[in-house]
């Protein structure tokens, strides 16, 4: 059963509502929520008070089935993303689709979009956008490569070409929370790779 500390590990306390074995995404903005996929009862489950205790939150606009969402292997990353610096505000990829809440988890918008994201990230939104950039391995109309959004996923661009493969492993993207436009990439035997939009000294 999942266990608990608040005294940097002196003493330790059981987590009430937390099913075992899952991935726990804290709030980047509120130190008291936390957030997991339980997906033996196909539900999100959140904390109000630091973790001791998670219940069911209502998650309208979401499938009954959360099964696609769940981590197979050990370096997939978690699917479920809390926007920096924004309290009750989380992204979720479900399969190949994005969904996301700014109500910490009772309410959620699929993206619109013909992307089939892979793997996802978030960055620091364009200069009067309420939405963060959004990053995306996947592929769209056809074509597989790097995208970025800054309309929460409705248009999305691609910032490689054909000539920037990278092998085309790609295991990671992340947007960085502070800086507009640079993109981090964990490829497979490449190490890691920062870009910037072109024009844009590094």
């Amino acid at each position: 059963k999942p266990i608990r500390s608040s005294d940097r590990g002196q003493s330790w306390t059981a987590v009430e509502g937390l099913p075992s074995r899952v991935r726990v995404t804290a709030d980047k903005a509120d130190p008291n929520r936390f957030y997991a996929i339980d997906f033996a009862a196909n539900r999100i489950v959140r904390s109000d008070d630091g973790g001791r205790h998670f219940r069911q939150v209502a998650s309208e606009g979401l499938p009954a089935d959360l099964s696609a969402a769940r981590v197979r292997g050990r370096e997939a990353p978690n699917p479920l993303l809390a926007v920096p610096g924004r309290a009750g505000a989380l992204w979720l990829l479900l399969g190949t689709s994005l969904y996301s809440t700014t109500d910490a988890g009772e309410h959620w918008t699929k993206a619109g979009g013909d992307i089939a994201v892979q793997r996802f990230g978030l960055g620091k939104g364009a200069p009067g956008k309420s939405s963060p950039a959004l990053y995306a391995i996947g592929t769209d109309q056809g074509r597989r490569g790097v995208f970025r959004s800054i309309d929460g996923g409705t248009q999305w661009q691609r910032i490689n070409d054909d000539a920037h493969q990278w092998g085309g492993r790609l295991r990671m993207i992340s947007g960085d929370p502070r800086r507009v436009g640079r993109v981090y990439l964990a490829t497979d035997g490449r190490g890691i790779m920062a870009g910037d939009p072109q024009g844009v000294k590094p």
